[in-house]
């Protein structure tokens, strides 16, 4: 009885496919608004003077891993049949790393962005 139980539990490869549709299409708008918020960032730092050329380079390359990434959630969304479903959840797991690295790098440069500027240097 437990044995049929955990059979219905477990999700067919469809369902699992769908649901992981559901998430790369959720994933794809989040990372598109990411590297919005993430240039925007890199801006509001050149303006304040506090970004390295280093730094922004860094930045810089986070924004085109999300980009590299968002490239491949969307080649997952239009061709699923060419893909495995392991392959996908793959795929899913680095976009999500992506995209957190890419929102604590704009959480980090708006943090220095909005940094006030010690009054000893300004004398």
């Amino acid at each position: 009885m437990d044995k049929e139980c955990a059979d219905e539990e477990k999700p067919t490869e469809e369902e699992e496919w769908k649901n992981l549709l559901g998430k790369a299409k959720r994933a794809k708008d989040h990372m598109a608004a990411a590297k919005a918020d993430l240039l925007d960032a890199i801006e509001e730092a050149e303006k304040s003077k506090r970004l390295t050329k280093a730094s922004k380079k860094d930045s810089e390359a986070v924004c085109q891993k999300v980009a590299g990434q968002e490239k491949v959630v969307k080649q997952l969304l239009v061709k699923r049949e060419s893909m495995k479903l392991k392959k996908a959840k793959e795929v899913m797991m680095e976009a999500a790393t992506a995209l957190k690295a890419c929102k604590d790098e704009a959480k980090e440069l708006r943090a220095l962005a909005s940094k006030a500027g010690s009054k000893a240097s300004k004398k």
